[in-house]
């Protein structure tokens, strides 16, 4: 007999495959393989793979890191995405409240994630790395993070 899970428990599983956020990929990675399926599936990004192809290796055989499709390709990225950093994501879309994650996800996971952040950016400051934008230590401190979203391609061309 198939456990199914109550409609409740149901939903919040399609949403967190549908919609991730940091904490939901980080304590669960495979919801990003559900991203990954989705982008494959995308009419979006094989259309755009066509597109720069044909302008640069129509045999699609030069898929090397240092190849003019992969330059060609990060180019598009540049072009149409902005790579957006930890406190204008905070300013843009707002900030993840740690203990709403706690109920949501258990204490420990959150609190590991939390500490693996923290590490990082104490890091960075010692390095002399550690920008404005980049300074999540005012936001940690309160306990929330900025709230990070992981999207698809069709996702964020909507957006």
């Amino acid at each position: 007999m198939v456990d199914i899970p109550k409609p409740s428990a149901w939903i919040e599983l399609l949403s967190r495959a549908a919609h991730p956020g940091l904490m939901d990929a980080a304590t669960d990675p495979d919801l990003l393989i559900v991203l990954i399926l989705a982008n494959l599936m995308s009419d979006r990004l094989w259309h755009i793979r066509d597109q720069i192809l044909s302008r640069v290796d129509p045999t699609g055989r030069d898929l090397a890191p240092n190849s003019q499709v992969t330059h060609e390709m990060l180019e598009y990225i540049d072009r149409h995405f902005t790579h957006d950093f930890p406190m204008g994501t905070a300013d843009r879309v707002g900030l993840l409240n740690l203990q709403d994650e706690r109920d949501r996800l258990g204490a420990e996971p959150v609190d590991r994630i939390k500490a693996q952040l923290w590490r990082h950016v104490t890091r960075r400051r010692s390095d002399g790395l550690l920008t404005p934008a980049l300074d999540i230590f005012p936001v940690l401190e309160r306990d929330q993070l900025p709230l990070y979203i992981y999207n698809t391609i069709d996702g964020l061309h909507a957006m």
